[in-house]
């Protein structure tokens, strides 16, 4: 495992701020390690990229596959002169793709890092002098055969002054999810798909949107309405504020109202089998254990066997949540049934805990854990506070479940008390006063199953609708040609091959051991990180070959399949894994693309530098240098 605290980022005394000086050299023209040859030039010359029994191909060159990287924020807007730097280097690294992302950010606007005028405080226009910047950028990556692939919404945020409501805040990071359905969202998208494809490129004289060397258009990255891969899928929408979440109850009561004749109907479906009320489920055998990774101390101080209760003590560690535990095993749940969960707890301080039912076995190798249903995060106080969750039990197939209270954050002491986890809910199904006629049905917080498949069936709509209308737009509208994808179809769990079947082709986002920040928040802190610092190779299974494994599992009959981020990320000490063992293992699973994320300082005057961040490509030898044998 590697811990890092601010003391321990920089080489030396004289290393500037960042990580670990790494040198780079440019690759000697004409050498083996200049790889550039191997792209043919410039990009598009042999006509568009399309999809064709399902793999990509050239209109009249036949098979291309890619070997790409990202160019992000900042690094999609150099210079004249770091523009073509940047596209000789990626050439030289053997690359023939650049991903063009988080052209949309707010971070960058002030230090022109970004496709916003820093003037203006819309998200409205794009800044006229920031697309050329990213139009000559597009050119010289052309010249150098190497194709573009356009990003549209990555990490645009509304406010006020784009004539939302000053709730908008209050939704999740770039207001994702809530982009899926809110129509003032969704045109705001089309609109800058209009501005960033359909303008001409002085510099090719073609827009992004005709322009054969634009491979493909990306709609909305790392999204989906159902939830961030699989964790929490279908919860938490009854906690957008309003108007937001009045205008998804009024979305689900029309598709209610589609779906049943009248509530009578609507109440009799939700109401068939649903499961009992009351029958618990821990076994008499559960017990109540300490779970302390290592780094990390656990006691438990109260009888393992009272199922009813527990108290544990969290002591010195490295602040990361789910690394200081204490979970109760043995729980007998059935697949896709209902129970309720109820409990009270408190802390020896203010201070907030995560909940999670996930599968019985260890948490250690997160890469390989999954909520069954739930996972939330609870505030603490000293008083003893009331909690209750109604759960829709999914993913149980081959081993039972534990229910575990993740305290890493802080420490001290938790204690939980008159907990009961039993089957059914009192509250579930169409309760009096709810009417879909009457468009007053709330978003599901308890369901019976068939309440809840009626839900995401819902939720999984709305993504299809919303997915037909953004490719129709670009198709028709602008007149775009290259291959288009909605987003990573490994966010929304199983509904997000659903989603994808109307794109062109399917990608996934993959990353091994990503750090895991410290506090009480366990937001993106450059002082406080630890990362498990093991191989992926080394814990390979018959059944289970880490990220790249899980990857191969999103492949579809009849599309190409692309990773267009996948990283082992600094410090690592097997971030050498990476290049030479994705690269084999996609060649010999026949995959099409492959982007590394992502490139830092490819058009620097003087490209060595520090580390500048865990996902640096450029400066790692162990990374970089693979990059022609890849």
């Amino acid at each position: 495992m590697f811990l890092c605290t601010a003391a321990l980022l920089a080489a030396s005394d004289d290393t500037p701020a960042g990580w670990f000086e790494w040198p780079y050299v440019d690759a000697v023209p004409g050498s083996a390690l200049d790889t550039s040859e191997l792209n043919h030039k410039p990009a598009g010359s042999l006509g568009r990229v399309v999809v064709r029994d399902g793999v990509f191909v050239t209109e009249r060159g036949g098979r291309i596959r890619f070997w790409g990287t990202n160019l992000s924020a900042a690094e999609a807007f150099p210079d004249a002169a770091g523009a073509a730097r940047t596209a000789r280097r990626l050439a030289e690294g053997g690359i023939n793709i650049a991903r063009l992302h988080h052209l949309d950010n707010n971070w960058g606007v002030a230090t022109r890092g970004s496709i916003w005028a820093p003037d203006d405080p819309r998200r409205i226009d794009v800044d006229a002098e920031q697309l050329d910047k990213l139009h000559r950028l597009v050119a010289k990556l052309k010249a150098q055969g190497i194709y573009s692939n356009v990003n549209l919404k990555v990490s645009r945020t509304f406010s006020e002054a784009d004539g939302f409501a000053e709730s908008v805040t209050q939704l999740p990071a770039f207001q994702k999810r809530a982009d899926y359905f809110q129509r003032r969202m969704i045109d705001l998208q089309k609109d800058f798909a209009r501005q960033l494809l359909a303008a001409k490129n002085p510099y090719t004289g073609l827009s992004l949107a005709e322009d054969p060397a634009v491979a493909v258009v990306e709609i909305n990255n790392e999204n989906s309405l159902l939830g961030m891969r699989t964790r929490d899928v279908g919860r938490d929408l009854h906690l957008f504020p309003e108007p937001f979440r009045g205008e998804l109850v009024a979305l689900w009561n029309e598709w209610l109202r589609a779906k049943y004749p009248d509530d009578t109907a609507l109440a009799a479906t939700w109401a068939d089998g649903a499961p009992p009320i009351g029958a618990p489920v821990a076994s008499a055998d559960s017990r109540w254990h300490a779970d302390a990774q290592p780094g990390n101390t656990v006691e438990l101080l109260s009888d393992p066997a009272d199922q009813s209760a527990i108290h544990f003590r969290v002591g010195p560690g490295d602040g990361v949540r789910w690394r200081s535990a204490a979970f109760l095993d043995r729980l007998e749940l059935e697949n896709g049934e209902t129970y309720t969960l109820t409990f009270a707890a408190r802390a020896d301080a203010a201070r907030p805990a995560q909940i999670a039912l996930g599968r019985d076995e260890p948490l250690w190798r997160t890469d390989k854990w999954r909520t069954l249903g739930l996972v939330a995060t609870i505030p603490l106080t000293t008083e003893w506070t009331p909690f209750r969750f109604v759960i829709n039990a999914h993913s149980i197939v081959d081993v039972g479940a534990r229910l575990t209270f993740l305290a890493g954050h802080a420490q001290g002491d938790v204690r939980v008390k008159d907990l009961h986890l039993e089957s059914g809910s009192a509250t579930a199904g169409l309760q009096p006063g709810q009417s879909a006629v009457a468009g007053t049905v709330p978003i599901p917080t308890d369901a019976t199953p068939a309440q809840w498949t009626d839900w995401l069936v819902f939720l999984s709509e709305l993504e299809q609708r919303y997915v037909a209308e953004m490719i129709d737009y670009l198709r028709k509208d602008l007149g775009v040609t290259a291959p288009i994808v909605c987003t990573q179809a490994n966010y929304g769990g199983i509904a997000g091959l659903v989603r994808e079947e109307q794109s062109d082709f399917i990608d996934a986002h993959a990353y091994w051991q990503h750090p895991d920040f410290a506090g009480p928040t366990g937001v993106w802190n450059l002082d406080a990180w630890t990362i498990n610092n093991s191989s992926q190779i080394g814990e390979a299974t018959p059944r289970w070959f880490g990220e790249f494994g899980g990857l191969a599992q999103l492949r579809v009959t009849g599309k190409p399949f692309s990773v267009t981020e996948v990283d082992i990320p600094a410090p690592s000490d097997f971030a050498c894994e990476l290049y030479p063992v994705l690269a084999t293992f996609a060649a010999v699973q026949d995959w099409d693309a492959l982007y590394p994320f992502d490139m830092v300082g490819a058009g620097r005057d003087e490209p060595g530098a520090p580390l500048a961040s865990f996902f640096d490509q450029m400066h790692p030898p162990a990374k970089w240098g693979f990059g022609p044998f890849a």
